[in-house]
């Protein structure tokens, strides 16, 4: 593609375009003067991007946070815990257990424990957010005890036209709580994004650490979240299966009860039958050793005796971290991993091999997975020497989605120019002179203000950086004259990142397909089934797989 451009034949019909016809070229839509190349790269780009939209039974499917279980969440965790909840009490029927890998916080977890009934074990490799999220689950369960509900064995959600008929049909007795905006989220399933239409460069799904005594309780705003408690009241014959009351105390670090894993030595000890949820502490990793200590984990939280089947979710796995859950799904030997609904992201993050190796055709040590995909990439790499699925093209198949990109106005195309080239000015001259740049405590380079022109942007980041090699004055003349010579390459760029958005959902679509076809080479049924709405959480695709 970069000969192809740098030869000028795709350069002149696209820097013609106006954005909003480019913002139309990732959706498929070209003009008939084109260069049949290009039109030929735009349909095909198309035909083999990863299909996001969401089914309409997973959409209604969607399942209220109670306002105590968002605290904490943003826009986007609540989107992705809602839809991944209902998508779960609706498809994963025959499963009691959720063994989260990822945890993080536990919001998932402590939403499927608090309103679902499901015992939840969380696996996480962050001491802080394993403590964390043990204790914010102990809150929630001493600060207010509700009634959970579930799905199971009553009405399809698809069903219900609105959170009146649910409690109707539940036949509550006692007085529920407030209801916020119910009957708007019922008609519009995407309720929880209405007032952040403006989100963006959410490239990663990682949460970020909270430092130790920072407040972590982020507002919640109130027509993003539906409060709904379901109190008992119905005769036993009609009491969906599955209800439980939640109120069991998490054992304490240190208990004999506790299965904890933070001491790689430390034995597995049973977890009392009454726990309902804990985050325990493991790292990760595609080894024999990793999957033998998480099936210890996994089988000590089940209760002896009774006859269970694991849905194993992973909701955003970073990195080697999906490769790790695979591998642990295939390989695990407790016959009750029964299920699997995993998420990816950062497909950049994943290790790469220290060897100098490109007759593979991909510099990362977890992918391909597939015997497919490694066939296809050497094959590849033999006729082409250049060619390597590599760093570039993972973070290209984590980027934005095509809906973001359709969505964006003439002021944001705008403003994502001077970002995107005003940086590369900047590092292209202090490279090329010659400096090191060492950055302040305060930066002040990031505000929109300082993009509004460039020698703006030049002295707020000579404010931002500490210079060796060379004085502030000097550098800033060099800068300024580079604009000027420079300057109108910056309407390129738009057009390029067009191009970028007819990739990214090709790059992506091939790295699922090769996790997929991984499992199915080891026997497993699997598929790839949309979620969220990529609009708001772009990794928004699952890869979902049960066994036989």
């Amino acid at each position: 593609m970069i000969t192809i451009i740098s030869d000028g034949s795709w350069i002149k019909p696209l820097v013609q375009m106006t954005l909003q016809e480019l913002c139309c070229l990732p959706a498929g839509h070209v003009q008939p003067e084109w260069p049949d190349d290009l039109k030929f790269f735009v349909a095909r780009s198309v035909e083999y991007s990863l299909e996001r939209e969401v089914a309409s039974e997973i959409v209604k499917a969607t399942m209220p946070i109670d306002a105590s279980v968002a605290r904490g969440m943003n826009p986007k965790k609540q989107h992705e815990v809602s839809r991944l909840a209902g998508y779960l009490i609706q498809h994963c029927q025959q499963c009691d257990v959720i063994l989260d890998i990822g945890s993080g916080l536990g919001y998932l977890g402590q939403c499927l424990t608090q309103q679902c009934g499901l015992r939840v074990l969380g696996v996480e490799w962050d001491s802080y957010r394993v403590e964390q999220g043990n204790k914010r689950h102990v809150e929630l369960t001493n600060g207010r005890k509700m009634k959970s509900y579930s799905l199971h064995h009553t009405m399809e959600p698809s069903e219900f036209q609105s959170f009146g008929e649910m409690r109707s049909h539940l036949e509550c007795t006692t007085e529920t709580s407030t209801i916020v905006n119910a009957e708007k989220m019922a008609s519009k399933p995407s309720y929880i994004c209405d007032n952040y239409s403006n989100m963006s460069n959410m490239t990663c799904d990682c949460s970020i650490i909270p430092e130790k005594g920072a407040n972590k309780e982020t507002p919640v705003p109130s027509d993003c979240i539906v409060q709904l408690s379901l109190m008992d009241g119905l005769p036993s014959d009609q009491k969906p299966c599955g209800c439980h009351t939640v109120g069991d105390d998490l054992p304490k670090h240190g208990d004999n009860n506790s299965a904890c894993l933070l001491d790689e030595t430390a034995a597995c000890k049973p977890l009392k039958p009454s726990t309902k949820f804990v985050i325990e502490h493991l790292s990760l990793n595609v080894t024999k050793e990793c999957v033998k200590r998480l099936d210890e984990l996994v089988h000590h939280f089940l209760i002896p005796g009774v006859k269970t089947k694991v849905c194993v979710v992973g909701l955003h796995c970073c990195g080697d971290l999906t490769p790790a859950v695979l591998n642990y799904f295939v390989n695990s030997s407790l016959c009750s991993i029964h299920r699997m609904v995993l998420f990816s992201c950062c497909y950049h993050k994943m290790s790469s091999s220290s060897a100098d190796d490109h007759m593979t055709g991909s510099e990362f040590d977890h992918f391909p997975l597939s015997s497919l995909v490694k066939a296809v990439l050497k094959a590849q790499s033999c006729n082409k020497p250049s060619f390597d699925f590599n760093v570039y093209a993972a973070r290209l198949a984590c980027q934005e989605t095509r809906a973001r990109w359709l969505s964006e106005t003439d002021k944001d195309h705008f403003t994502h120019m001077r970002h995107v080239g005003y940086r590369s000015m900047f590092e292209a001259v202090v490279s090329t002179a010659g400096c090191s740049l060492l950055q302040r405590k305060h930066k002040t380079g990031g505000r929109k203000k300082n993009f509004e022109c460039w020698e703006s942007y030049v002295d707020s980041c000579l404010q931002d950086y500490q210079l060796t090699g060379e004085e502030h004055s000097s550098l800033r003349s060099k800068l300024l004259e580079y604009h000027h010579y420079h300057h109108q390459y910056l309407s390129y760029i738009e057009p390029f990142t067009a191009l970028q958005a007819c990739l990214q959902g090709v790059f992506e679509h091939f790295v699922i397909i090769d996790r997929l076809l991984f499992l199915k080479e080891n026997d497993l049924v699997a598929k790839s089934v949309p979620i969220f709405d990529d609009h708001v959480s772009p990794r928004s695709v699952a890869i979902v797989s049960h066994k036989t």
